[in-house]
């Protein structure tokens, strides 16, 4: 079971998001994810979740750039409101250059967060993952970096195409797992999984009609978004084969609005 997310760092109308079906929206501590979004969150009943990020090459400057930018994070959090049981997910953003610094920069910055009695989380690649969890990062939004590895992730950031949202383009994310490090003005939020499955879950799934060579959509949610040979590659490796549906009839993709 998952369940349709997004993440910006536009202006999101977090309303268009929910009428989309979404039932969570990354946001950026200090930018926008303020007072005024946690509220209009928890009047809308969806829950966010936090990323920290300052320069994407940040992590190249080991523990003591670590210990600077959570120190900065949490500071963030405390002003939004944040939840101290929701994770502020810090990010590696690029392709590794120095894997020692990087390291160094997650494991410092954990140790801060929770000196601070707060929650560590982890934004970056598989491969990076399974060297700082062990610090303490208790919570994973896995980026693109071309592997279908999820072990551990509560959310899976897409590749392309973007969807634009109430005017804001946004990634489309998958949410995995029903806590997700999601919170509001409420309090930390957990998704109702209920006996079956939610009004709102995702389907993310890779499609043509059968009997045809294409064209080849992906399915998100209550959209669907036509694929370039390109995009076709990347979701061919990114998904996994229960999500390729080769055989959906042309009158449901017909029935299904697209973007």
């Amino acid at each position: 079971m998952s369940w349709l997310a997004y993440d910006t760092d536009g202006w999101i109308d977090l309303a268009a998001a929910k009428a989309k079906g979404a039932q969570g929206v990354g946001l950026y501590l200090g930018f926008n994810l303020l007072t005024a979004q946690a509220q209009t969150a928890a009047t809308l009943g969806i829950g966010l979740w936090s990323f920290w990020e300052g320069a994407a090459s940040n992590p190249n400057g080991g523990a003591s750039q670590g210990t600077a930018d959570a120190t900065v994070a949490c500071a963030l959090a405390d002003q939004a409101g944040q939840p101290k049981g929701a994770p502020i997910y810090m990010p590696n953003d690029q392709v590794v250059s120095d894997h020692a610094a990087t390291i160094d920069y997650f494991h410092a910055a954990a140790d801060y967060i929770k000196n601070q009695e707060r929650t560590p989380g982890f934004y970056g690649q598989a491969s990076i993952w399974s060297s700082v969890k062990g610090f303490g990062y208790t919570y994973f939004v896995k980026a693109p970096d071309g592997t279908n590895d999820v072990i551990g992730a509560n959310i899976v950031q897409s590749v392309l195409p973007h969807q634009t949202v109430g005017g804001v383009t946004c990634d489309v994310d998958e949410i995995l797992t029903a806590d997700y490090g999601g919170w509001n003005a409420k309090g930390l939020y957990q998704i109702e999984t209920g006996s079956g499955p939610p009004a709102q879950e995702a389907t993310m799934i890779l499609t043509k009609a059968a009997g045809t060579d294409g064209p080849w959509y992906l399915v998100v949610g209550l959209t669907k978004h036509p694929l370039s040979v390109a995009q076709l590659g990347a979701y061919n490796y990114l998904l996994t084969p229960a999500q390729i549906k080769p055989q959906a009839t042309q009158a449901w993709l017909d029935s299904i609005p697209t973007v």
